[in-house]
């Protein structure tokens, strides 16, 4: 089965491919939000490998500089509460109300009991409003990747892909947050079995070797560490298929797609993949 070459390249070439942010839409939220008069223009710092890579400049009505992607200047330039804001955001007839609309009835956050997601109504913060409105194409790109990762893990017995639940991550809870992907344990449990523990662990460090910025590969910044985590089982996928690893229900691992490499292709479009699971999946935005 193919394998996507190019995510793997692009990984080694620039492990900044996959921060978080960086979306042009964010000129466009904004505008909806600032008061009349106020001037958005984006600064592209994109590249062939980066092409997700940029800063917005505010200016108010007089032409003063304001910058809104300071901690806490946001919520200070725009008037409106969170949840207006973001009605104001899902119905904006310039950003993509079809879809972001149908957001909202899939917004989560975290409960207070492990693995528990609780519903919410609308984004808790303006930060958290702009998120989720500056880049609709993403979100929609993403949801098609992580459907495409249920279908590539089917024939190891996954069901489809189950609902996607949307949320957001501020900069201090994204340094500690966790990824998991339980949906696809069954590869995991193949691959243990044909490498031993030990080897097929070590088969997946390259992960954090590629995305590390020291040579301990404990620096890894926030949801960064979720596409490391992905390319390490990929890379683990990978050496299955290579080796002709088959499992004990007969399914061989180079007849089926890596469902890791989807996963990888969300992270670079700036969407992190937090929670892969039967039962749900949640998407999440850097604020």
């Amino acid at each position: 089965m193919e394998r996507d070459d190019e995510i793997y390249a692009v990984a080694r070439a620039d492990k900044r491919a996959f921060l978080p942010g960086g979306h042009a839409g964010r000129v466009a939220a904004l505008r909806a939000l600032l008061p009349a008069g106020s001037r958005v223009t984006w600064n592209d710092r994109s590249d062939a490998i980066r092409p997700r890579c940029g800063f917005v400049s505010v200016f108010d009505a007089a032409g003063a500089k304001i910058f809104v992607d300071e901690d806490g200047a946001l919520a200070k330039a725009v008037t409106h509460t969170p949840s207006d804001a973001w009605s104001i955001l899902s119905r904006a007839r310039d950003i993509d109300p079809t879809f972001l609309e149908g957001v909202t009835a899939r917004l989560v956050e975290p409960g207070s009991a492990p693995d528990e997601w609780r519903a919410i109504e609308a984004p808790r913060t303006i930060d958290a409003a702009v998120a989720l409105a500056e880049a609709p194409a993403s979100m929609r790109a993403a949801e098609d990747l992580l459907r495409a990762a249920f279908a590539a893990a089917a024939p190891f017995g996954v069901e489809p892909c189950p609902a996607i639940r949307w949320r957001t991550i501020g900069k201090r809870a994204a340094a500690g947050a966790t990824c998991a992907r339980p949906a696809f344990s069954a590869l995991g449990a193949a691959g243990v079995d044909a490498f031993g523990y030990g080897a097929w662990r070590e088969l997946g460090h390259d992960g954090e070797r590629t995305f590390s910025f020291t040579s301990h590969g404990t620096d890894i910044p926030g949801l960064m560490r979720w596409a490391a985590a992905d390319l390490g089982d990929a890379l683990r996928v990978d050496a299955a298929r290579k080796k002709g690893v088959v499992t004990k229900s007969g399914v061989a691992f180079a007849a089926a797609r890596n469902p890791f490499e989807p996963l990888l292709r969300a992270s670079q479009l700036g969407v992190g993949v937090e929670l892969v699971a039967a039962d749900r999946v949640v998407l999440t935005l850097h604020e």
